[in-house]
Formats: structure tokens, C-alpha cells, sequence
């Protein structure tokens, strides 16, 4: 038997292995430069952002923002502090408010028993309120509050009978229509009675302190100059409001009716 012969393995001359390492050659610099590419790039972002500008990689949404959160508010309830009544939104003739007190605050003298009465809510923000009038010298006097639906039948009735009904409509409400039902409204008046429930009470100085201050109270100017389409009555300064201290500011601030910042019209 033959010896079994081993195949001879070429040996491999110093000028082939040059030749590979220079066929290798290209590709480790191409490696090379894609490194330093790279690299390059990364260094670049870095500098940027150390320089305070950010590229972001992927953009961050943005929600949009909407004007006057009104969802969280309860206006459809008649016991809700922001309830919203009007002609269109009438109260049911037998509702009365089951938190009827009567505040700490000087009187008109001839107020009938009804009207001395609010809501609780409204007494501890207009005894507040009265307290920091005071301390500027400004008395203020309550001259309605609570009126129920029997009492504001009856001063419509004398209304239209005095001035007729379609024009009684513009400065008085029919009950049922009336915000003084929710114990939530009252008509306010200095201690000299100076123009009570006449437009001219927005020049007396107790009128100018209300319409600066009592957002700040948690009351608004209800029926607004110039918007008398929307609420259906004339200009009224001296009748206001309680809705709370968050939302009479937003809505004082913004210039707008209940109507309108609740987006009740066009």
C-alpha cells in the first residue's frame, strides 16, 4: 500500500500577502471614513445642544388649548351655583332654594320679608364683600335678594300695568325668569340710595367699587351694557350675580354674558 501523500500547500510569497493586504485596504478605509462620518455627526448634535438648541427627534404634539373651560360648571341644575336662567331657561314655579339665609349687611327699610333672604353661599361672600367696601368707606345696602315665584308674579303685574307689558319685559322678569328666585341675585345700592335701580348707579362711586371689586367676591354684573339682545334687559349695574370667585373673574375678565361665555347663542 502506498503511503497516503499529503497535499502540498502552496507556500504563500511575501509579495501575495501584499497583494491582499492592499485588496484590504480600500475596505478599512471606507470603514474608516464612515466612522469618522459618523462621528462627525454626532459630535455636531452634541455641540448644538450645548450650545442650547435642541433637535429633537421625533416633534412632541401639542394639545391644543381651548378658552374657558366651561365643562366643569353646572349650569342646567336650578341648585347648581351657576345656574343659568333666563326666558329661555325658566324655574319651575314651585322651586325654592333650601338654604335660604338672611346675611349680615344693612337693609333697605321698606324690603319685604322675602327679599331679605340668599342663598348661603351668596350671604358669606356679600357680608365679605360689604366688609371691604366698608373698609374704603362705601356702605352698601342690600335692596333685594330672594324673591319668590309668587312675589315676582306680582311686581311684573304692577310693572306692565304701569308701562305695559312688552316694554315691563325689558327691565323686569316674569316669574319663573328671574335669577332673584335662585336666592343667587341681589340688587345693591350705597347707604344714600344715590340712583338705586337706575343706570346712572354705575357713576356713583358705589357702583364704580362693584364693578372694580366684586369679581373678586365671587359676583358679576348680570345684565351688561350693550348686551341687551342676549340677555333680553336693559343695562343693569346694580343687579349681580354670585357664581363664585373662579368663574366671575373669567367671565368679568372676559367681557362676555353667561350667555355668551357658556356659548348659549350664536
Amino acid at each position: 500500500m502506498k503511503p497516503i501523500q499529503k497535499p502540498r500547500v502552496k507556500s504563500m510569497h511575501l509579495n501575495d500577502k501584499k497583494r491582499r493586504r492592499i485588496k484590504k485596504t480600500p475596505v478599512i478605509v471606507l470603514v474608516i471614513v464612515l466612522i469618522l462620518v459618523i462621528g462627525g455627526v454626532l459630535i455636531s448634535n452634541g455641540s448644538e445642544k450645548g450650545s442650547g438648541v435642541e433637535i429633537p427627534l421625533t416633534p412632541t404634539p401639542v394639545e391644543p388649548v381651548t378658552e374657558g373651560a366651561t365643562s366643569s360648571y353646572d349650569i342646567d341644575t336650578p341648585e347648581s351655583l351657576t345656574a343659568i336662567i333666563n326666558k329661555q331657561r325658566p324655574l319651575a314655579a314651585e322651586y325654592v332654594p333650601n338654604d335660604l339665609v338672611v346675611p349680615t349687611i344693612a337693609m333697605r327699610g321698606n324690603i319685604s320679608d322675602d327679599e331679605q333672604y340668599v342663598r348661603q353661599a351668596t350671604a358669606t361672600a356679600l357680608e365679605t364683600m360689604a366688609q371691604a367696601a366698608a373698609n374704603e368707606g362705601i356702605e352698601l345696602v342690600l335692596g333685594s335678594g330672594y324673591r319668590s315665584y309668587d312675589l315676582q308674579e306680582n311686581l311684573f303685574s304692577s310693572y306692565a300695568e304701569a308701562s305695559g307689558i312688552e316694554q315691563a319685559n325689558t327691565y323686569s322678569a316674569r316669574a319663573g325668569q328671574s335669577e332673584h328666585q335662585t336666592g343667587l341675585a341681589v340688587d345693591l345700592v350705597g347707604s344714600d340710595y344715590e340712583c338705586y335701580l337706575e343706570i346712572c348707579f354705575e357713576e356713583t362711586s358705589t357702583g364704580q367699587w362693584l364693578k372694580e371689586h366684586a369679581h373678586k367676591y365671587g359676583f358679576i354684573i348680570r345684565f351688561l351694557q350693550g348686551k341687551e339682545s342676549i340677555t333680553g334687559y336693559q343695562y343693569e349695574p346694580w343687579h349681580l350675580r354670585y357664581v363664585g370667585t373662579e368663574l366671575a373673574t373669567a367671565i368679568t375678565q372676559s367681557g362676555l354674558t353667561m350667555e355668551e361665555y357658556f356659548k348659549l347663542v350664536e
